[in-house]
């Protein structure tokens, strides 16, 4: 068979039970600081439970969520409710103030008939006990080793959490996936998932319960460590972990200690002959506190070095708000990680492509790593970094990288790709400003720097949404994109600009 990769969807459905944890720390924000009462008042606490349930029973079936008929809820817990409510609504306000196009009307079709939420409900408790099943069996893990035996041209793993994407837009259709249409149901993440404009959850020891949230990661890394290890001409090429711009990756502190399994995993398969691929994703909260230790450690770099063919190098975290680390300190000098006690860069005489996202870098640093990576370099991604305090920014890297690369005097055929995109603003899950065009036209020809002091200017650049491939919309201001006929006209905006707003 012709199967050259396998996609390992590493988001499980939450059990019923969790939901429950879920909504409870989520929607009931209830205050801890007033425990002082808590001994006195926890029997009264107890005997409420049932009288809280059916007051939250009520407050879901307000009329503020009934705009539109869907369907009877009666016997469905509130948490899946509200999930359906929310994610119902999403469904039906796709493209909510865009003039429609050919992708919207598509979709308005497909998801025409969704289920009704008895139907959810009961397909979703279904599917959380297959899963249950597969997971007791090591049936997942028996399939995997079944496909590196069976495919000879097996060359790629991907393992994601983002895979079933945003309702009914999934980020990869596997074949679960394709079995669900019109399934409304809540869209699980897989990791933890850092919160919007903060750092937290922090990354923990990796042992034990730890271990288990990324049961997909260990499970992938020890089923072809040990076919590589019994099949010394066997294996794979190229291992991808793609969390698709969530704020989500690998635990970093697998890499604080050579003594866990997954660290003597990933160095067997990155050590394997002609392996060319590897994109990182890592989860790391909570490294600020421990003076980045799992990078420093040194263990990355030597697991990394094990790739001595390697071709393909991307590394990205999921750091979200650097602010909170040096505004603590005296100019986050201490958060400093230079590259290339990071990346075995002398030993890979080979490498074509490099991405480098969500890190702490220094300009100086960053370009002395750009010098050497030169020769054979075809593509180059930085994408939402973070500078240092005084430590440089978008625009004056770009000025660095146009007057001191030498890239500018080649061939273009030779030019390596440059790939930026960074925080759309206010940051939104999944939006971002795409500015490779403009810094590539900068830093080859004689375009003007997309950014300003860091930020990008308005009108360059494009607004991408990483779950959903037809968003693409310029980067300029609301009413010009009116003007545009990209998004629809307020009646405010033709009562007051009947010509056009002249942007």
């Amino acid at each position: 068979m012709n199967i050259i990769e396998i996609i390992y969807d590493d988001a499980r459905l939450l059990p019923l039970d969790e939901q429950r944890v879920y909504e409870h720390w989520e929607y009931h924000n209830e205050d801890d600081e007033d425990d002082e009462d808590d001994e006195d008042d926890e029997d009264d606490e107890n005997d409420e439970d049932d009288e809280d349930d059916e007051d939250d029973e009520e407050a879901y079936d307000d009329d503020e969520f009934d705009y539109c008929d869907i369907g009877d809820m009666r016997g469905i817990p509130v948490w899946f409710r509200r999930i359906y409510r929310e994610n119902y609504r999403g469904i039906r306000n796709y493209g909510n103030g865009d003039v429609k196009r050919p992708h919207h009307i598509e979709f308005a079709e497909r998801t025409k008939s969704l289920s009704s939420p008895i139907e959810s409900y009961q397909q979703y408790q279904r599917l959380v006990q297959e899963q249950n099943q597969v997971i007791a069996a090591n049936g997942d893990a028996n399939a995997l080793k079944h496909g590196l035996s069976r495919f000879p041209k097996l060359r790629r793993i991907t393992l994601t959490p983002a895979a079933h994407g945003e309702p009914q837009r999934p980020l990869y259709n596997t074949p679960m996936i394709r079995s669900l249409p019109g399934l409304v149901y809540p869209i699980p993440r897989g990791w933890p998932v850092a919160e919007a404009q903060s750092n937290e959850p922090f990354a923990k020891s990796w042992e034990g319960e730890e271990k288990s949230k990324w049961r997909g990661f260990c499970l992938i890394s020890r089923v072809i460590a040990q076919f590589q290890r019994e099949h010394s001409s066997a294996g794979i090429f190229e291992f991808i972990i793609d969390s698709n711009q969530l704020l989500t990756g690998t635990s970093c502190r697998i890499f604080d200690d050579e003594g866990n399994d997954e660290y003597k995993d990933l160095t067997t398969i990155f050590s394997r002959p002609g392996f060319s691929r590897i994109d990182l994703s890592l989860f790391v909260g909570g490294q600020n506190r421990k003076g980045w230790y799992s990078f420093r450690s040194g263990y990355l770099r030597n697991a990394l070095s094990k790739a001595q063919h390697l071709q393909h190098m991307s590394l990205s975290t999921n750091l979200a708000v650097p602010g909170e680390l040096w505004n603590a300190s005296s100019g986050g000098e201490e958060h400093f990680l230079p590259l290339r006690t990071i990346f075995p860069i002398d030993v890979w005489s080979s490498l074509q492509h490099f991405c480098l996202s969500r890190f702490l870098v220094k300009q100086t640093d960053l370009m002395n790593i750009l010098f050497v990576l030169s020769p054979t370099l075809q593509s180059i991604e930085l994408s939402f970094l973070f500078f240092l305090p005084n430590s440089g920014n978008y625009q004056t890297l770009l000025g660095d990288m146009r007057e001191n690369l030498g890239w500018r005097e080649r061939a273009s055929t030779n030019q390596p790709k440059i790939v930026i995109r960074v925080d759309a603003s206010p940051q939104c899950e999944g939006l971002a400003v795409h500015v490779s065009q403009a810094a590539a036209a900068f830093v080859y020809r004689n375009g003007e720097n997309p950014f300003v002091r860091g930020h990008v200017r308005i009108g360059s650049g494009t607004v991408v949404n990483a779950f959903d491939p037809n968003y693409d919309r310029p980067n300029v201001s609301p009413f010009k994109m009116m003007d545009l006929g990209i998004t629809e006209k307020t009646d405010w905006y033709k009562l007051h600009y009947p010509h056009g707003c002249g942007e």
